[in-house]
């Protein structure tokens, strides 16, 4: 005798279309599905020319991310649950809010592929970051906030500087709103003052040794280097006062 079993598996559908604020569709842009439980990957689908988007899935509870990588909007998500019949699910998706600027020398010649980040204001949180071009001009794009904005001086000559030509703990806050994004938060760069010397252990000078520097009032990070093969180290810094750290990152410092 054979036994026969039906198994009824109910496929539903996750759609709807994808717009800006000015209700104009988003073509090419994807959708991914996430099981809300374990946050495992479910299901993926991609905008037609009419920002319209279909995605088959079984019965669960579901989150709803638009991948925005790589372009001017804001992340977005939403929860679903699904029980046996299609979620219509649509989102207006705003445009990232940016913070602008130049990187440029004492004499106003603009410096190239420098790294400008952005940090929010209270956390310290990095929040983004992008590379100078040809013309020391940077754009980095960021929810609305209040942050600091510094360049990331290493391997260079010129000293660590905040906006507005600051330290750390003196920076002057970029705020961002909805109304505006942050232009013209230019940052000017100095010439550095070097902290140098040399790490030695019992059998001689160390190489590969991290140096750390630190504001010594507030206890900062300020900038950072590596001994050489001689296990000497040059590190630059604005004016003022500082705490110095080595450590080993090699086995067999001593």
């Amino acid at each position: 005798q054979t036994v026969q079993f039906t198994f009824v598996v109910s496929i539903s559908k996750i759609a709807g279309k994808v717009i800006d604020t000015d209700d104009r569709p988003i073509s090419g842009i994807f959708l991914n599905v996430f099981d809300s439980t374990t946050g495992a990957f479910v299901n993926l689908g991609i905008t037609d020319k009419d920002g319209g988007y279909l995605i088959p899935v079984l019965n669960g509870q579901y989150n709803v991310t638009v991948d925005t990588s790589g372009t001017n909007f804001n992340p977005a998500a939403e929860e679903v649950v699904v029980r046996d019949s299609d979620i219509k699910l649509d989102f207006v998706m705003s445009q990232r809010n940016f913070i602008r600027g130049k990187v440029a020398d004492n004499d106003n010649n603009p410096i190239k592929e420098m790294v400008v980040n952005v940090f929010e204001f209270d956390t310290g949180f990095k929040a983004g970051f992008d590379v100078t071009d040809e013309n020391g001009e940077y754009i980095i794009f960021v929810p609305v906030g209040t942050y600091k904005v510094g360049v990331d001086t290493s391997g260079s000559d010129f000293a660590p500087i905040f906006f507005n030509d600051t330290s750390w703990a003196n920076a002057v806050p970029v705020k961002v709103s909805e109304f505006g994004d942050a232009v013209n938060i230019d940052l000017v760069l100095s010439r550095a003052r070097f902290i140098t010397g040399m790490v030695a252990g019992n059998a001689g000078p160390l190489s590969d040794i991290l140096i750390d520097v630190f504001d010594f009032d507030i206890g900062r990070w300020a900038n950072s280097a590596i001994t050489d093969d001689g296990g000497t180290y040059t590190v630059a810094v604005r004016e003022g006062v500082y705490k110095i750290g080595a450590t080993c990152i090699e086995q067999g410092c001593s």
